[in-house]
């Protein structure tokens, strides 16, 4: 029990350390506020998925004879021309049937033979009048039949030679040998299948990756898409491909459909290894130093009695500019934005940028400190987002690097927080 409960704190220990590292990183504190600043930077937008490595144009070398390896040739990792020799497999047996189809060959031609010079005596005789049409057509039959099994001998004679020729097996391409499946003295039947002696890949240069994609993510897959993946020899070292092939047949993995993307990538220094494990990222959305903000500001929710207390002062400042038009106006909470909606207020410029009704999903108000310390909101519309961070593009003024967002209220101010700009019903979601 001690062990359990030490491995739990352990876990909880590492949870919260990851926790205040990265989901809290770049959190500021003042006041009992606590900020994020704007920064530029890149925003990355990836889906996930795992391949193995395989080498482009690899050829499985097996043989269509029987037999006992009598010599190999090559070795792992050593590079072949086309046509040079690999395996060499006992001949003797099948020496022994290219002498044996030689000899009925040479039977069949000499009764062939023999059967043709009976049919032209029997035509000459039949000529004569001096034998009977039925002689002569048996004749002529048996020199067809005799010509038959002539042709047929002639044909099992190259197919001896030729069984003889598969025992001697050579490249069929340059390349290098990644595997090698037979040693001398091995014995191989091909009577089902080609059994496979040597894999030789054509360029290591090229490699690609059969990646399993979820059927969930397919959708955001196409060809021509950038990937980054990653290799547990070189952990520190990212490499760079691109989807050349989005294979349309499923395959059922814990009854999970998972579809096979090809992505194909450069192994120019040679760093890429047949059967090494990627770990892939497919680079759906790629933004370059733009403004953005972490999410906790999007989040960021300020209490009712904030809210009412800046649409009383926004009145007060509309009531004073005698009730100017052009004058702001304030955020409307969720009771306000319900109550213009039912009243049919498309004017209002609360009801149009800050009611969550009203509000376009792409939209979103950051909130910083004013210079009386007092809660200020920005318009912005929201961009790419990889997660962690968000695009977010200025809609009045320009955003300015820097600038803190605030991601929390004092406690004595905050009080019970709600999101000005849900509906009530909506279960505080967003």
């Amino acid at each position: 029990m001690k062990k359990i409960f030490l491995i739990v704190l352990i876990l909880a220990l590492a949870g919260a350390a990851v926790w205040f590292f990265f989901l809290r990183g770049g959190v500021e504190k003042a006041d009992g506020y606590e900020f994020v600043s704007i920064t530029r930077g890149d925003i990355l937008n990836t889906a996930s998925s795992t391949g193995e490595l395989e080498p482009i144009g690899a050829v499985e070398i097996g043989t269509q004879v029987s037999g006992t390896v009598d010599t190999v040739f090559v070795d792992y990792n050593d590079i072949v021309k086309k046509g040079q020799l690999l395996v060499i497999i006992d001949t003797t047996v099948l020496s022994t049937h290219c002498r044996d189809a030689r000899n009925s060959l040479s039977k069949a031609k000499a009764q062939y033979e023999l059967s043709k010079l009976e049919f032209e005596n029997e035509a000459k005789l039949f000529d004569r009048k001096l034998t009977s049409e039925y002689k002569l057509n048996v004749a002529r039959t048996s020199m067809k039949i005799d010509r038959a099994s002539y042709s047929s001998a002639q044909i099992a004679l190259d197919r001896a030679k030729q069984n003889l020729g598969y025992a001697i097996i050579a490249s069929p391409i340059d390349g290098m040998v990644i595997n090698r499946n037979v040693e001398p003295g091995q014995t191989v039947a091909a009577s089902l299948s080609s059994p496979t002696l040597i894999v030789i890949a054509q360029d290591l240069s090229q490699m690609r990756i059969l990646a399993s994609v979820d059927e969930s993510d397919i959708g955001l897959i196409d060809t021509g898409m950038t990937a980054h993946f990653e290799v547990p020899a070189y952990p520190d070292s990212t490499f760079e491909g691109r989807v050349t092939q989005i294979r349309l047949q499923p395959k059922v993995v814990s009854n999970v459909v998972n579809y096979t993307v090809v992505i194909e990538a450069s192994n120019t220094h040679n760093l890429l290894m047949p059967g090494m494990t990627a770990t892939i990222d497919f680079l759906l959305d790629e933004k370059r130093d733009v403004a953005m903000v972490s999410n906790m500001a999007l989040n960021f929710q300020p209490s009712r009695g904030v809210m009412a207390s800046m649409r009383e002062k926004f009145s007060k400042a509309h009531a004073e500019d005698g009730g100017d038009s052009s004058a702001p106006k304030p955020p409307k909470s969720s009771t306000d934005s319900n109550s213009t909606a039912r009243q049919g207020d498309s004017t209002t410029p609360g009801a149009g940028t800050n009611s969550f009704r009203a509000m376009p999903s792409d939209m979103a108000i950051l909130w910083t400190l004013d210079s009386k310390g007092e809660l200020s909101p920005i318009p912005v519309r929201k961009g790419a987002t990889d997660g962690r961070n968000t695009e977010i593009i200025a809609l009045r003024d320009e955003i300015e690097e820097g600038t803190k967002i605030v991601v929390k209220m004092p406690e004595a101010e905050s009080g019970k927080a709600s999101n000005p700009f849900m509906p009530r019903g909506h279960g505080g979601r967003r």
